[in-house]
């Protein structure tokens, strides 16, 4: 299976309980707030400023919009993490961080 087809499937009213349009502007919204608190980790974890420029390095490997869609297909349906990693081809436990990041995001928006 591939991560496209993955997205296609459970980006599907029917997994996140809302439309495509919505998805969009979800994502719109809260991707900013992930960048933030991704560096913040980032930072945290480096101790320090960055040593290389922005952009270089090793990219994420559920890209956020992945992360939103495992995310609301969880929530609305109760669909294990093991279930959503094995469709978009990731270990459980990245389907599980990325759940984990944006539960919150979602909790802030209220």
């Amino acid at each position: 299976m591939s991560v496209c087809w993955a997205r296609r499937v459970f980006s599907h009213p029917a997994f996140t309980g809302i439309s495509g349009h919505h998805l969009h502007l979800l994502r719109s919204e809260l991707y900013p707030l992930w960048i933030a608190g991704r560096e913040g980790r980032l930072h945290a974890r480096r101790g320090g400023r960055r040593q290389r420029e922005a952009g270089v390095g090793q990219l994420p490997v559920l890209a956020f919009v992945d992360r939103l869609v495992v995310t609301q297909a969880h929530l609305r349906l109760g669909i294990p993490h093991e279930a959503v990693a094995v469709a978009f081809g990731v270990d459980r436990t990245t389907a599980t961080r990325a759940i984990g990041q944006v539960c919150p995001l979602l909790a802030g928006r209220g």
